[in-house]
C-alpha cells in the first residue's frame, strides 16, 4: 500500500463531466493545449487516518 494523501490526474475536459463528483475529487485547473483543446487537473485528497 502506498499511502498517499494527495492523487492527482489529467483528463481531457469533454470527457469529465460529473468526474469530481463521481470520483470524490476536485477540479484544479484547467490546461489549454496547443490544438486548442482542454486538460483538466483533478485531485482526490484522502482523509487523514491514524496508523
Amino acid at each position: 500500500m502506498l499511502c498517499l494523501r494527495e492523487v492527482h490526474a489529467t483528463v481531457a475536459a469533454r470527457n469529465s463531466t460529473g468526474l469530481p463528483g463521481q470520483l470524490d475529487c476536485a477540479h484544479v485547473r484547467d490546461l489549454p493545449e496547443d490544438d486548442g483543446s482542454v486538460t483538466r487537473l483533478v485531485t482526490h485528497t484522502a482523509p487523514l487516518t491514524s496508523a
